[in-house]
């Protein structure tokens, strides 16, 4: 499993000073997969012994722009264009070209306020933030992924196995009360009460073969639901949420400009699933409640909230960072 190569690279670097004995019990107890990860905690331990090439020059990390809206972007300011192109190649894959647009219309809005004397930072992040939260994760993204052509070609690449050789994969999907509500329609999913406060509900569980007909034919009935997204529950929320967000930051950018980059930062609470995320939620909304009355009434409190909000999402053992 990658996040126990992941895990393994980790420990073996020193990132985590763990002992070897106590992650290898963990995951026996964890009774998830056990051999598989446990040869992944392995694989990943050995990782840090590789050879690396220094002269070897770093390959670029951000994917073209769609050729639909290259010259959209050739038109922001350089300093922006590698992150945008990223961010709408991605959207493209995940949405449509519609909600590129619309990334595009929301980071202008910035842009506009914005100054290259200042390098455009304040837009850099910004795009950087608004593109990994425009395309959150629900299990319509997960099923995406799951089914994309040459995916299980490419495992059994990995596994160094023939076609004629039987292969079964099996991926563990656990959504919760909010992603299964969050997946209806708006006036349907509005009808069901929100969980309470601080209450955890298990999930459903699921295990399956996506190498077989039927769970490979389940995940792409989930994928297929990607047009009916901008109708669901879940999309209405979290674009409401990116909404004040971005009025806050434009709200404050010309009357501080490191202020707003704190607020622009604060997506980082928009991460994770279920109670993660709802936590991160709350997080924001307070910070985000009429943020000009906030510094009219104590600019320099309101200034320590944010820090402290930020410093504290960068330190929360939950924290799902968007790099």
């Amino acid at each position: 499993h990658p996040n126990a190569v992941m895990f393994g690279a980790m420990v073996a670097s020193g990132i985590m000073p763990m002992q070897l004995e106590s992650c290898r019990e963990a995951i026996n107890r964890s009774g998830v997969a056990v051999q598989n990860n446990l040869a992944g905690f392995e694989a990943g331990m050995g990782l840090t012994s590789a050879p690396f090439d220094e002269d070897e020059p770093p390959k670029n990390t951000h994917k073209n722009p769609p050729e639909a809206f290259v010259s959209a972007i050739a038109a922001l300011p350089k300093s922006v264009q590698p992150i945008v192109g990223h961010a709408a190649a991605h959207l493209l894959d995940y949405q449509d070209t519609a909600y590129v647009e619309h990334y595009l219309d929301r980071l202008r809005r910035v842009i506009a306020l914005d100054s290259e004397k200042e390098n455009y930072r304040l837009s850099v992040q910004v795009a950087r933030r608004l593109g990994a939260w425009m395309a959150f994760e629900d299990i319509i993204r997960v099923a995406q992924l799951k089914t994309r052509p040459g995916r299980l070609k490419r495992i059994r690449n990995e596994l160094g196995i023939g076609d004629d050789v039987p292969l079964y994969v099996h991926d563990y999907i656990k959504p919760g009360r909010e992603e299964l509500r969050g997946m209806l329609p708006k006036a349907l999913g509005k009808w069901i009460p929100a969980a309470a406060s601080g209450q955890k509900y298990p999930g459903i569980a699921l295990k399956i073969n996506t190498a077989g007909p039927f769970g490979w034919a389940m995940m792409r009935l989930l994928s297929s639901l990607k047009s009916r997204r901008p109708r669901s529950l879940r999309f209405e929320q979290e674009q409401a949420m990116i909404t004040r967000w971005l009025d806050a930051i434009a709200e404050t950018a010309g009357k501080d400009y490191q202020l707003a980059c704190d607020l622009a930062n604060l997506a980082v609470w928009a991460r994770g699933y279920s109670d993660t995320r709802n936590r991160g939620f709350d997080q924001l909304a307070k910070l985000l409640d009429n943020p000009q009355r906030q510094i009219e009434i104590d600019k320099s409190a309101y200034r320590d909230a944010v820090s402290a909000s930020l410093n504290k999402a960068s330190s929360d053992p939950d924290c799902e960072v968007i790099q």
